[in-house]
């Protein structure tokens, strides 16, 4: 006899974050969706996903003391990774967000954590709302290749006023070589010509 051992997925985690979120869109807090998330997330750590790799090892270089680095994600879209690192004991961590509703994040903080700041951010996309110097670590996902042309000078100038001293960056971009686009879920779509590409990504 065999015992199966399942393992964990990354769809697993996301299927636990929106069960969370969607009950503090609701002005809710369910402390066990928040450890159904937390086990979860600490189970795909131990086999982390390849995506994810890169970005993890990233952080581990900068993050001695797990709850003394301060983090950005720049662009954080639902945060669920931003999330997952929160619940792997990465607690300050902030982001910023042009078009998602951010306020569910910061009750789930308050909630869970007791943080009463503001983590979580709807910008215009152009100014970060943080004072200079203030983060070790900023990561962005999937994020450069919607930065329009005339705003991609500023978006590294502001992260490198927001940047403390030997501060790391990381940024991750989809590989124009690869032919599926995960955002839109359509192939091809980052080929197309740049004026079609806000009819795609809406």
């Amino acid at each position: 006899m065999f015992d199966i051992i399942k393992v964990v997925s990354w769809s697993d985690l996301k299927l636990a974050f929106d069960k969370l979120t969607q009950s503090a869109k609701n002005k809710k807090f369910v402390e066990s969706e928040w450890q159904k998330f937390e086990l979860l997330a600490k189970q795909v750590n131990n086999n982390c996903p390849d995506f994810l790799v890169n970005l993890v090892n990233s952080l581990k270089k900068v993050a001695k003391n797990k709850d003394k680095v301060y983090i950005l994600d720049h662009g954080c879209g639902s945060s669920l990774k931003s999330f997952y690192f929160i619940a792997l004991g990465y607690t300050n961590i902030y982001g910023v967000n042009k078009k998602n509703e951010v306020d569910y994040l910061n009750f789930i903080l308050k909630k869970k954590f007791s943080i009463s700041e503001k983590r979580f951010f709807i910008t215009e996309g152009k100014l970060l709302p943080f004072i200079n110097s203030k983060f070790d670590f900023i990561f962005s996902l999937q994020v450069l290749e919607y930065v329009q042309d005339d705003c991609i000078e500023l978006y590294y100038s502001e992260e490198a006023r927001v940047l403390k001293k030997n501060g790391y960056v990381f940024h991750e971009v989809p590989h124009l070589l690869v032919p599926y686009e995960s955002h839109s879920r359509i192939w091809s779509a980052h080929w197309f010509p740049k004026f079609l590409q806000p009819t795609i990504y809406g």
